[in-house]
């Protein structure tokens, strides 16, 4: 899977985790991490709504150019 527990990870997990499926039996059959599970779990267990697991604004690291910049850089400097 990818980085980051989706909303869609939760949709399929969250059965999983409801009828009582340990987290590594449940990361076996999803072909995921167990830390995918855990996250789930934890996010589920704190609001028990789907919508908790979506990605959260402002969440991650804060970029430190805009995009803009990056394209005049890009242009400027097209061999690195």
């Amino acid at each position: 899977m990818k980085n980051g527990v989706t909303a869609g990870d939760g949709v399929q997990i969250s059965p999983f985790l409801r009828a009582g499926k340990r987290p590594t039996e449940i990361a076996a059959i999803m072909e995921c991490s167990r830390n995918t599970v855990y996250e789930v779990k934890k996010r589920l267990k704190d609001s028990d709504n789907l919508s908790a697991l979506e990605h959260k604004a402002g969440a991650g690291r804060p970029v430190k150019k805009a995009p803009e910049e990056v394209k005049d850089i890009i242009k400027a400097n097209p061999s690195k």
